[in-house]
C-alpha cells in the first residue's frame, strides 16, 4: 500500500501563496525602481539627446514635404492625400526624390481625384517641382476662371 502524503492545512497553503505573491511583488517593485534609476542616468539633460541633424534625409521626409506643399497650394480644398509607394522613389541620376500622391480636392460632398507630383531636393530639403493633375491629365493648378462664361451663366435665367 502506497504511503499517504500528509495533507497540508488550508491555512498553510494560503500562507504559502501569500508569501509567493509578496516575494514576486517585492522583486518586481525593486526591479522597476532600479530600472527607473538606470534610465535616469541616461537622461537627455545630461547628454545631447538625439543627433537629429545627423539623421539622413529619406523618402518619408520627401513625402512629408510634398504633402506640405500640396496643403499650401490647395489649402482647405485638399481633403486628403495618400502616397503612391509603388511610384515614389529616389532618382539617382537627378539626385532627387520623385513623390507621387493620390489626392482628393474639393470638399466632402463634391470633390475630384487628383495625382500630385513633386520633385524634392534632399540636399536643400525643398520641393523643386510641384504639379497636380486630375484623372484626365488636365492640370489643376493652371485652371483659371473664364470670366465671360461665368458672367454669361449668371445672366441667363
Amino acid at each position: 500500500m502506497p504511503e499517504k502524503i500528509p495533507k497540508k492545512s488550508t491555512l498553510q497553503v494560503t500562507l504559502q501563496y501569500a508569501l509567493a505573491i509578496f516575494i514576486i511583488a517585492t522583486l518586481t517593485s525593486l526591479l522597476t525602481l532600479l530600472g527607473a534609476n538606470v534610465f535616469a542616468w541616461f537622461s537627455a539633460d545630461e547628454q545631447e539627446a538625439t543627433y537629429y541633424h545627423k539623421i539622413p534625409f529619406d523618402q518619408q521626409d520627401a513625402v512629408r514635404l510634398c504633402e506640405e506643399k500640396a496643403e499650401s497650394k490647395f489649402g482647405e480644398r485638399l481633403v486628403r492625400t495618400d502616397t503612391d509607394w509603388r511610384s515614389t522613389r529616389f532618382e539617382a541620376k537627378k539626385q532627387t526624390y520623385l513623390v507621387l500622391l493620390n489626392g482628393t480636392i474639393g470638399d466632402y460632398q463634391q470633390n475630384e481625384q487628383a495625382k500630385l507630383y513633386c520633385y524634392v531636393d534632399p540636399d536643400d530639403k525643398v520641393v523643386t517641382y510641384f504639379r497636380a493633375y486630375d484623372l484626365n491629365g488636365k492640370s489643376l493648378l493652371s485652371r483659371s476662371i473664364n470670366m465671360e462664361a461665368m458672367l454669361e451663366g449668371l445672366s441667363s435665367p
